[in-house]
């Protein structure tokens, strides 16, 4: 760890201090360096002793878990940790290449069904693999303000460096709406 940090250092990055817990984490081109004063309480070493408490095994002292809110948009130290690892996905699979798309694709009408997006979607990714064999893509589904889902997805053409797909053809893959 100390090679690396050097090496980064030397890139003009400033010195990060002995006392702080150190994580890198490599993700395709970028390198992000985190330093934090104390670990959380993932990184202490403890051992579950029954449903709703655990054992800290440095200290002996025994906790209460904390009770995970019942709707997970309301849990935002969960929603923290799902962004981070969207991010850290998207980072690592997609550099910004010319082989490489990102769109939103919405329904024209306030379609709120989620089953129907997901079937949507599939169909969507169905025609576009026919056209387009060898692809590789990530989406994330979401509700607009008023309440139609939309999805936004990332695509990678393998095997070519550079791709163009009019808006046009998009919005008649998907069929269902909109294409930004």
């Amino acid at each position: 760890m100390k090679k690396t940090l050097q090496v980064l250092k030397n890139q003009s990055l400033e010195q990060i201090p002995d006392e702080k817990k150190v994580k890198l984490t490599s993700m395709g081109n970028i390198l992000e360096i985190m330093a934090i004063d104390k670990l959380n309480l993932s990184g202490l070493p403890v051992k579950r002793i029954s449903k709703n408490e655990y054992v800290v095994l440095d200290t002996g002292e025994i906790k209460d878990y904390q009770k995970q809110s019942e709707n997970r948009s309301e849990n935002t130290d969960s929603l923290r940790k799902t962004f981070k690892k969207i991010r850290e996905l998207i980072n690592t699979n997609f550099t910004g290449k010319a082989n490489e798309l990102a769109f939103t694709v919405t329904y024209k009408e306030n379609m709120q069904d989620v089953k129907k997006l997901y079937d949507d979607f599939r169909k969507f990714i169905m025609r576009l693999k026919y056209r387009y064999p060898d692809i590789d893509y990530m989406s994330v589904v979401e509700p607009q303000e008023r309440g139609a889902w939309h999805c936004h997805i990332l695509i990678r053409f393998n095997g070519l460096d550079s791709v163009y797909i009019a808006n046009k053809e998009v919005a008649e893959l998907w069929s269902n709406g909109c294409v930004n």
